[in-house]
């Protein structure tokens, strides 16, 4: 799995290289899925509110 926050020159290039690959598997397309989405998810998952509500957990 991909470490969360990967810097975005490395996602970009991690994407190029999949990109490259003859035939792409199923887990070739759910990690790009997966980085497309850390963005939109981190705004909602990365403020303050869900830092408190989350805090006991």
């Amino acid at each position: 799995m991909v470490k969360q926050f990967l810097p975005p020159e490395q996602k970009e290039k991690l994407i190029l290289e999949l990109s490259k690959k003859e035939q792409i598997t199923i887990e070739d397309d759910l990690l790009q899925t997966h980085i497309a989405s850390e963005a939109v998810l981190a705004k909602d998952w990365l403020n303050p509110k869900e830092d408190e509500i989350w805090k006991d957990l």
